[in-house]
């Protein structure tokens, strides 16, 4: 029985993608700026009542309804953001994977997986990390990628990111099972917390696409196919 052939990937360039990219992550940290403004309405409108006080609907919080109303709205536009955002970014990780593969060889993280690692449960916590590195260190050196090392900069990227969703997901659990004024602050200071460690992941992420996308199409403007 024969292996099966390894595919081959056709590469291309990736600038636009980048560009767009880049100009979604510096919209999500403006997103971010706005939590953080949300979050700090929200907690100096809990701050005036006693922590001990049972939750009901927002009217029991003392406080211009229409203010408590805006905290709730303007998360929508932030979750789209996020959205977006994301999107873009794992289609600019499907393409780098591509080139990465079209570079180098063979890979050991396929261009598929390594977007479908960020949805399989508890593999997401380091997998995606792992695949990156391989497209990161191929595009910077082809021949030699396998013994080629990582910058700080991603490891921190990848830090942040994780603390950004642990937090994140802390949050939307704490204010689920809030049944008190302080445990929905507890949530929205966690909130805070998520919000920060986007902010910078984000800026570290616009480093880091920058640098990649750069390097990626240099490698296929002077290799020819």
């Amino acid at each position: 029985m024969t292996a099966k052939p390894a595919k081959v990937y056709t590469p291309r360039e990736i600038d636009a993608l980048g560009a767009t990219l880049v100009r979604w992550l510096w919209i999500s940290i403006g997103g971010s700026v706005l939590g953080l403004v949300v979050s700090g309405i929200e907690l100096g409108l809990l701050n005036r009542v006693p922590g001990d006080q049972p939750l009901g609907l927002y009217g029991e919080i003392p406080g211009p309804e229409t203010v408590t109303l805006i905290t709730g709205l303007a998360r929508l536009p932030i979750l789209a953001l996020i959205v977006v955002t994301g999107f873009l970014f794992l289609k600019w990780i499907y393409r780098a994977s591509r080139n990465a593969h079209a570079l180098a060889g063979p890979l050991r993280t396929s261009p598929p997986w390594a977007v479908g690692w960020f949805f399989v449960p508890v593999a997401f916590l380091w997998v995606p990390f792992t695949a990156f590195s391989e497209t990161w260190r191929a595009s910077h050196d082809p021949v030699g990628w396998r013994s080629t090392s990582v910058p700080p900069l991603l490891r921190w990227w990848w830090g942040f990111w994780l603390i950004e969703n642990l937090t994140g997901q802390a949050s939307f659990r704490l204010g689920m099972r809030a049944d008190t004024v302080s445990a929905l602050s507890a949530a929205t200071w966690a909130e805070v917390l998520s919000y920060g460690f986007s902010i910078a992941g984000t800026l570290a992420a616009i480093v880091i696409v920058r640098r990649l996308t750069a390097a990626q199409t240099q490698r296929l403007r002077e290799q020819t196919f």
